[in-house]
């Protein structure tokens, strides 16, 4: 392994150089204890240096890191923290706005399967470099303007005909399946051996139950109903 290059602040570095300015380089070098080498450098460089207008602490005068993929990153990088337009993706998103890139990108690429890899492999890591996280996708019909629309006049709707109640009279119930005694999946058998993961009496589905959940518009929560086997009209009491 390689020896680790040390790195100085731009704030030493400019100390230095008026150091150097004042006794001369071979004293400056020997009071400071820096490489010969290294002083040197910063003193070549001082017209930089001075003119730097970033954080003295910085170990460099930036420019040294690593080039964008792609020359429009900060309309992506915005694109990915928008709303996407419309739950678009990013690849139709590149081929609608920047064609004329993604055409020379393509022609690089064996296929259009290579290419797609290759493009997704660019997109993950400038959005792993601008803190954009990987999700699961989901399903929607509507655009999130829409849905908000359909929200809000649903809202408007609700509270004209049943603003009259009080907090405490309105209640919101929703029900969502649970299920239990989950067969297993697999089983461990004999390699090789014929008939190895048979289970006697193995029942190859699952209980299920309904839980009801409700909670009024003041925000008490009514404890959950669990439903075995309902029927209509069979519910009496707890």
């Amino acid at each position: 392994m390689g020896r680790k290059q040390r790195g100085y602040p731009v704030k030493v570095k400019l100390a230095a150089i008026g150091l150097v300015e004042i006794v001369g380089l071979p004293t400056a070098v020997e009071h400071l204890g820096y490489p010969h080498s290294t002083v040197h450098r910063w003193w070549q460089a001082r017209a930089k240096l001075r003119a730097f207008k970033g954080n003295k602490l910085s170990k460099t005068t930036k420019g040294q890191g690593r080039k964008e993929s792609f020359p429009f990153t900060p309309a992506l990088i915005t694109f990915m923290k928008d709303i996407r337009r419309d739950e678009d993706d990013s690849f139709s998103f590149i081929q609608e706005h920047y064609e004329e890139w993604y055409q020379g990108y393509a022609a690089t690429k064996k296929s259009e399967q290579s290419c797609r890899r290759s493009l997704e492999r660019l997109l993950q890591r400038t959005a792993a470099r601008y803190g954009v996280s990987t999700q699961k996708p989901q399903e929607t019909k509507l655009p999130s303007g829409d849905l908000e629309r359909i929200k809000t006049d649903f809202a408007l709707r609700f509270w004209e005909k049943y603003g009259d109640y009080g907090a405490s009279e309105i209640y919101n119930v929703d029900e969502t399946a649970i299920q239990f005694d989950m067969p297993p999946s697999k089983i461990w058998g004999i390699k090789g051996r014929k008939g190895s993961a048979k289970v006697q009496d193995l029942n190859k589905h699952c209980g299920r139950m309904t839980a009801v959940l409700t909670i009024r518009a003041d925000g008490k929560k009514l404890p959950i109903l669990f439903i075995l086997r309902g029927k209509v009209g069979g519910f009496d009491r707890l």
